[in-house]
């Protein structure tokens, strides 16, 4: 959506038309990006939900160790949706929990090898999807990637 035809169509937001256009164009792109992944997480038997934890678990685990406490911060989600998705996970042998040694009420959660190996998998297929769907050059995207990071950053 541009500008011009978003002043047209929201009186409102003549107040900051360029940032109202920015968060539209993003929720849009967010809703799309979701539509071509939510396809290759069900193929592989997960919720997005599901997948979240498991991205979330190769993104900022330190040293491949988490609290379940701090999975679902980062995930913003209720600790009870966690611990059900971590059962599963458990199940299926993709994480395993550690006792904490130092508070015996608490456990860490480790990727093992299969839930890295089947994270890396699911990643690699959601890039290709929109590596086909988005025409734009390496430079392109950096460029985007850089001013998202930027944006990330500044919400945080």
């Amino acid at each position: 959506m541009t500008i011009n035809s978003l002043k047209d169509r929201c009186p409102l937001c003549n107040d900051a038309p360029e940032m109202h256009a920015f968060i539209l164009n993003l929720f849009l792109t967010h809703k799309r990006i979701m539509q071509y992944s939510e396809k290759i997480f069900a193929a592989h038997g997960f919720t997005t939900l599901e997948f979240d934890t498991l991205a979330t678990l190769l993104r900022v685990a330190d040293n491949g160790l988490m609290k379940p406490s701090e999975i679902y911060k980062n995930l913003i989600v209720s600790s009870g949706g966690i611990t059900k998705v971590l059962k599963k996970f458990e199940e299926l042998k993709l994480i395993i929990r550690i006792p904490d040694p130092d508070d015996k009420r608490s456990h860490w959660v480790e990727i093992t090898p299969k839930g890295e190996a089947i994270g890396l998998e699911i990643l690699k297929e959601i890039i290709q999807a929109h590596k086909n769907n988005l025409k734009a050059t390496a430079k392109e995207l950096q460029s985007m990637g850089d001013k998202l990071e930027k944006i990330v950053e500044q919400l945080n």
